[in-house]
């Protein structure tokens, strides 16, 4: 048995456990586990590195899961332990909480939103470069919109502490460890409304992502709905998060009322293997979203691809 794949292996046993015991799962930082998980998906073989998992007792499913994290997708395909076609439909992550924060954005090359694969794919798709990134809500992804988008502003309520810190000083010092900027603004009612976005934020640069997700989303959805609807020559699309949450439907009717075009992806997100969930897109201008690929898509196309793999 290899003893760098036993070693990873041992790795995530005392990682899982630790967020077992742990009252606050998925706040246990530990850097190595990446580290090692990392190695091994590119140096050995993945039908190794699968059936010494099995041996240790990690499901199948599992395992695929952890090696697409770690930037072995298309060795899995090569090896046909998944196809294209579904590979939209797997669990992204190994543990059933969200990671810490610092464990996700620690590898730059997997920078990945926490929303549902196929909806990953659709930001995939898009040339964000020519797009301004406005979130209700920071998180994972804003180091992610920071990096691919023109600028990225996020606001943030801070509404609970995390091990004594408010989440915009965790997520102040993940930007220094990255060494990333970040535009986090703590609003007032006057800036939350989309006319503060369009005028102060935006300012006419290149087309608009809306992401919608934290406190108050339901009141958010419900202004961005309505501005759409009446600035229907904006080149704007809304993200909307757990789009399944039952205050968001007579949003959803107006729009659908209005002719715009809405988008759902039902599925896993990474961090959460317990529960499924959706996020939306939702636009008046179709042709931003529809998939510019010839051929079908992979969630981490772009986010774990190493030399063996272009």
């Amino acid at each position: 048995m290899n003893t760098e794949i036993l070693d990873a292996f041992e790795t995530w046993k005392e990682f899982t456990q630790k967020n077992a015991d742990n009252p606050n799962p998925g706040l246990i930082i530990d850097d190595t586990l990446q580290i090692k998980f990392a190695r091994i998906c590119v140096q050995c073989n993945v039908r190794d590195i699968i059936k010494t998992g099995i041996e240790l007792g990690f499901s199948l499913d599992s395992l695929i899961s952890i090696i697409i994290l770690h930037g072995g997708y298309f060795k899995l395909l090569k090896e046909g332990f998944i196809t294209r076609e579904n590979c939209r439909h797997l669990d992204s992550l190994y543990h059933q909480s969200s990671p810490h924060l610092y464990y996700n954005t620690n590898n730059p090359e997997i920078l990945a939103p926490w929303i549902t694969l196929s909806a990953q794919e659709i930001l995939l798709d898009l040339n964000l470069k020519e797009y301004v990134a406005v979130e209700y809500g920071s998180g994972i992804s804003t180091f992610f919109y920071e990096r691919e988008t023109i600028e990225c502003y996020s606001f943030e309520d801070d509404p609970d502490l995390i091990q004594g810190k408010n989440w915009s000083e965790i997520m102040a010092f993940q930007a220094s460890h990255l060494g990333r900027k970040l535009n986090l603004i703590k609003p007032t009612n006057t800036q939350l409304i989309p006319e503060f976005a369009i005028e102060k934020l935006w300012r006419g640069r290149g087309s608009l992502l809306v992401s919608i997700d934290g406190i108050n989303r339901v009141q958010h959805f419900q202004d961005w709905s309505r501005f759409i609807a009446y600035n229907k020559d904006m080149p704007i699309i809304i993200l909307l998060d757990n789009s399944e949450i039952t205050g968001f439907r007579n949003s959803f009717e107006f729009l659908l009322s209005s002719g715009a075009s809405i988008y759902h992806h039902y599925g896993y997100v990474y961090g959460s293997l317990n529960r499924k969930q959706c996020t939306s897109f939702i636009t008046f201008h179709p042709e931003m979203i529809c998939s510019k690929s010839v051929a079908p898509t992979s969630h981490d196309k772009r986010w774990g691809q190493l030399e063996f793999q272009n």
